[in-house]
């Protein structure tokens, strides 16, 4: 059994707002696909643009 696991996505605490942070996983769900956030590390902030 390899030792993977199937991404990490961090923020930063109490920086955007629940909906800005929804915005955040969509723009990376549209961004990247199951199997390139496979062992990846995101921060949501790079996905959250400013409105």
């Amino acid at each position: 059994m390899l030792d993977c696991h199937t991404g990490i996505i961090l923020a930063q605490q109490q920086r955007y707002s629940v909906g800005a942070q929804l915005r955040g996983l969509l723009n990376l769900i549209a961004a990247k696909s199951a199997e390139e956030m496979i062992d990846a590390l995101e921060y949501l902030g790079t996905y959250i643009r400013d409105e």
